[in-house]
């Protein structure tokens, strides 16, 4: 048994180690700690960030009784407004094309 400890301590014996060697162990030895360190961080931020509010409240739309989607998409939003209706669609639960005067609807 202690012809092993011996051996066993002379393999870890850092004095014994040429400068290649020893420069590893060392890496070895904190990538560990790096580790951790990255974790930590990764984790605060995580915690931390908060969203920017930059888009502001969701903005309300109460359908009069000549609305349709097409005609709300067009007037409030630029560009094509087959996708405006499709997005209205969705944040809406909506299940087709037809609205109520008086509902509620909200505008991404």
């Amino acid at each position: 048994m202690p012809n092993d400890k011996r051996r066993l301590l002379q393999r870890w014996d850092t004095s014994r180690l040429d400068n290649r060697t020893r420069v590893r162990l060392s890496y070895e030895r904190m990538f560990p700690k790096a580790l951790i360190l990255v974790t930590v961080i990764g984790l605060a931020v995580g915690v931390f960030a908060r969203p920017s509010g930059g888009a502001g409240r969701a903005q309300v739309y109460v359908v009069r009784p000549t609305d349709t989607l097409w005609a709300i998409a067009a007037s409030h939003y630029a560009g094509d407004p087959r996708e405006a209706v499709w997005t209205l669609e969705r944040r809406n639960g909506l299940h087709g094309t037809t609205l109520v005067p008086g509902q509620r609807l909200v505008l991404p």
